[in-house]
């Protein structure tokens, strides 16, 4: 079945809340882009790249993106919780705005809102949040 963008309200907001994350993770993306290019490291990166730790090596499916972001996707349809992995740093889960400082955790991952956490100093983190914040603004209005 192919969902139309404009068939309900709820496709709607999510469609804008992704576009809103999406263009606030331009300037991001550019840098590691670039990156790549001038040092041969793909934008996407296992753990173990930055973390020495032996969960890190373990993981299948969880990966960086960049060198901030860590994403953990959902493989099982109708997921609402998932246990996560995140190395020794300091994370803020994008979309609670709760901090972690490694180790597994139980997280939600409600439809829309996948494992996403960004390390707490990087500067794409404050972007990210404010895009949240600022479509929820223009959604509820």
């Amino acid at each position: 079945m192919n969902a139309q963008f404009d068939s309900s309200l709820d496709i709607l907001h999510h469609g804008s809340k992704m576009a809103g994350i999406h263009k606030a993770l331009k300037p991001y993306l550019k840098d590691a882009v670039k990156y790549n290019s001038e040092k041969g490291v793909g934008v996407v990166r296992p753990l173990f790249f930055y973390y020495d730790e032996k969960e890190a090596y373990e993981q299948a499916y969880s990966y960086l993106l960049g060198r901030d972001i860590l994403v953990s996707p959902v493989i099982r349809p109708g997921t609402t919780k998932k246990e996560v992995y995140l190395p020794d740093d300091e994370w803020v889960h994008l979309w609670s705005g709760r901090e972690y400082t490694g180790g597994k955790i139980i997280v939600g991952c409600e439809l829309g809102e996948p494992p996403v956490f960004v390390r707490k100093n990087a500067e794409v983190l404050g972007t990210l949040r404010k895009a949240i914040i600022d479509n929820t603004d223009i959604l509820e209005a």
